[in-house]
């Protein structure tokens, strides 16, 4: 498994690499309850949480936690699709923005970077499926 501290560094240490040539915010303070990502919205940044709890929801449905050194936000960076979920604060903390073109740098540079960001959405397509199936199974 990743170690989720070398995570944070690593693109931390990216992020002062790259300053010059990105745009948008790098660090962002959230207080619980805030709205990080809107679902239905054109996603151009991917974060990771660096201190804090971020909730991804669908509807009033959590769907997952994340907790620091966890990523959220990739999918519309890979396939430049909507949001399909909505992400809120659970608690106060702070979140990395990290802008496509950074994401692209990073992938390329960094193997491990694009290994991780690859794990995280099979896991999520994968409870997805669980849920699905769920939800399917239950209506019959």
């Amino acid at each position: 498994s990743m170690e989720t501290g070398n995570i944070i560094e690593k693109i931390t240490q990216e992020f002062e690499t790259l300053k010059s040539i990105t745009s948008g915010p790098m660090t962002i303070d959230v207080e619980p309850g805030e709205t990080i990502i809107k679902e239905g919205e054109t996603g151009n940044f991917l974060y990771v949480v660096k201190e804090g709890i971020v909730e991804i929801k669908y509807g009033d449905v959590i769907l997952e936690r994340i907790s620091e050194g966890q990523i959220f936000g990739e999918m519309a960076l890979i396939d430049d699709a909507e949001r399909s979920a909505s992400v809120v604060a659970h608690t106060a903390g702070v979140i990395l923005a990290i802008s496509r073109s950074m994401f692209r740098k990073l992938v390329r540079k960094d193997p491990g970077f694009a290994l991780l960001v690859m794990n995280t959405m099979n896991r999520r397509i994968r409870q997805m499926n669980v849920r699905l199936k769920i939800s399917t199974d239950s209506s019959k």
